[in-house]
């Protein structure tokens, strides 16, 4: 499925008439970098056994939601960044308003794809995804970024976190299970869980890549959990990363997308090590020997 979820984000970009306003959507979205979001729902539709267009129009939903997120972040009032995915961010390309639209239009695109969801736990799926982009999730994670609200407390950049990255990664995780029809007070708390684990530890290997840099932004210098507390953080990624070796057990379709994911993201960060061992003298070499441990096997 996964080249059908790029294949129907082009679908929708398509459905756009206005020939500058699909060219600046276009430029947004695709290509769409990792489609992590749509291919952990995947592989967890293969697992829970859950294979229809449901799984696409959820899959869609919250790698539109998250292009709009990424477009927004990027421009020069939020982390003003000109380059994504190796070219120039969408604000830097067309200009601020028409980046600050398409943000808008993407975000709605989010919502509308979420109507085409024919189950019976529809309705749930749609509550689920404005709790966890609104001001309880994504937004609330920005506020807190922006507002450079955690510069001194670990905790809260975890929360951070949380918010910014876990909320979607748990959507995608409870919104399969709803889908599959047997949702309980157990299973939704198993898969929030999971959701939260999914989210920290992309989001902790992520803050690590962003250290490789050869420069780092002001912001980024303010807000990377791993300068404030790198031996903390180190402790919580490592911790992270054994509790997702017990959760998945049970999901083989979705530990081998994940375990493929954290290798190829390990490799990378071995590759620009002496970066890591600059900036992080005291947990760089704990920090290899996690990357080469059998996490990322």
């Amino acid at each position: 499925m996964s080249l059908a979820f790029e294949k129907t984000l082009e679908n929708r970009l398509q459905s756009i008439h206005h020939a500058n306003i699909r060219e600046v959507l276009h430029w947004a979205v695709m290509p769409p970098g990792k489609l992590f979001r749509p291919r952990l729902v995947e592989a967890l539709g293969k697992d829970l056994h859950v294979s229809n267009d449901n799984l696409l129009h959820l899959g869609v939903a919250l790698e539109l939601h998250h292009a709009y997120s990424l477009v927004h972040d990027d421009m020069p009032c939020m982390d003003n960044d000109l380059i994504r995915r190796g070219k120039p961010t969408t604000h830097k390309q067309f200009g601020e308003w028409r980046a600050l639209l398409a943000g808008d239009i993407l975000l709605a695109m989010s919502y509308a794809e979420l109507e085409k969801i024919n189950h019976p736990q529809a309705a749930f799926i749609r509550r689920l995804f404005h709790w966890a982009t609104g001001a309880k999730g994504l937004i609330l994670g920005q506020w807190i970024d922006l507002g450079l609200e955690g510069v001194n407390s670990p905790s809260t950049l975890l929360r951070m976190h949380e918010l910014k990255t876990a909320r979607l990664m748990q959507v995608a995780v409870l919104g399969v299970e709803a889908l599959q029809g047997h949702l309980t007070t157990t299973t939704a708390k198993k898969s929030m869980r999971l959701g939260m684990e999914i989210g920290l530890a992309f989001q902790l290997l992520d803050d690590l890549d962003d250290l490789t840099a050869t420069e780092l932004s002001a912001h980024e210098q303010q807000v990377n959990p791993f300068l404030l507390a790198s031996e903390e953080m180190t402790s919580k990624l490592e911790q992270i990363l054994n509790s997702l070796q017990a959760s998945l057990n049970s999901l083989p379709a979705t530990r081998t997308f994940l375990q493929a994911f954290l290798r190829q993201t390990a490799l990378g960060l071995l590759a620009r090590k002496s970066a890591l061992q600059q900036r992080l003298p005291k947990v760089s070499s704990r920090l290899e020997m996690l990357l080469t441990s059998g996490v990322f096997a």
